[in-house]
């Protein structure tokens, strides 16, 4: 997991591990140590996960998620360059897709806690 974090706060709190976590800097250091056998698994956020368990981890699977309302929420945005000739379009796109309800329904789906993912109890 990455330090400053929901999932490594999350760890920290819910898991109560007996030593330091292993913790990276960046997800492509994580993957690696997985691949390496150096760590047993990767906590991150749920759309983080997804992409990792179907495009970078050959055979990823995720076991489930924790059902932590600690910290600051997490927000998510779209990074263009700066005065990207492409800005208008995408919040255009944006709009059209919150007007419809698009958006809060790729939300529920992807982003949120009643994602088709197990809860982890302890």
């Amino acid at each position: 997991m990455q330090v400053a974090t929901t999932s490594y706060q999350a760890v920290l709190d819910q898991i109560k591990p007996s030593k330091q976590p292993s913790v990276f800097s960046t997800t492509k250091d994580e993957v690696t140590a997985l691949r390496n056998g150096q760590i047993d698994a990767i906590v991150t956020d749920l759309p983080t996960v997804f992409y990792l368990a179907g495009a970078e981890l050959e055979n990823g699977e995720i076991v489930g998620q924790f059902g932590y309302a600690g910290g600051t929420p997490e927000k998510f945005g779209l990074l263009l360059p700066k005065n990207s000739g492409y800005t208008s379009c995408v919040n255009r796109a944006l709009d059209a897709l919150r007007a419809d309800g698009t958006l809060a329904g790729l939300t529920t789906q992807w982003l949120s806690a009643s994602a088709n993912v197990p809860e982890l109890k302890r």
